[in-house]
């Protein structure tokens, strides 16, 4: 007694009317979000990285970090020494954008004379910076190192104003010699 079980073909049936299906206009407008999504990504991205990771204003070369205080998130102060000229440093702090007030009389050639004793200021440099949707701007006292006159005490103070635009520092340039090798 054997009997065989056969099950009753079934020819393909015709989609029902609730499947879904995915049709080019609907393809479309997936993409167009998609795109849009992106978009949107990438600014609240960049702006969350520049929260977390602010900008430095520039440092000379060879720069070393002596003291540092910071007062609030954003608001710092900074002293730093470096091997270079007084002056050569504020020749980068004015390539840089950066307005610098030269004390007279201390810059000649691009290199510091006229200055002996103690600890001299060079030179006043205010600069501002522009990123993401903040401000960041600094200034720079360049000294002429009292131990050696051929070397740079930095003193850089930093604010970034976190809702954008911030006070606009009136900065008067006084122009920099050109440096010659």
């Amino acid at each position: 007694m054997s009997e065989t079980e056969t099950t009753p073909e079934t020819p393909l049936s015709p989609p029902q009317q609730g499947a879904f299906r995915l049709s080019i206009p609907m393809l479309v407008v997936l993409i167009i979000v998609a795109v849009l999504a992106l978009y949107i990504g990438t600014q609240v991205i960049s702006v969350l990285y520049n929260i977390t990771v602010p900008p430095m204003p520039p440092l000379p070369a060879g720069a070393r970090l002596q003291s540092s205080t910071s007062t609030a998130y954003g608001v710092d102060d900074w002293t730093y020494s470096a091997a270079s000229d007084p002056c050569q440093v504020a020749a980068l702090y004015t390539a840089e954008g950066a307005a610098c007030r030269i004390s007279p009389g201390i810059c000649e050639g691009g290199v510091t004379v006229g200055v002996s004793g103690n600890a001299a200021l060079v030179a006043r440099c205010f600069g501002q910076v522009d990123f993401s949707i903040f401000t960041m701007q600094y200034e720079a006292l360049i000294n002429r190192d009292a131990a050696d006159a051929n070397a740079t005490q930095l003193q850089l103070n930093r604010e970034i104003f976190w809702i954008g635009e911030g006070r606009q520092a009136e900065v008067r340039s006084t122009e920099i010699p050109t440096l010659t090798p």
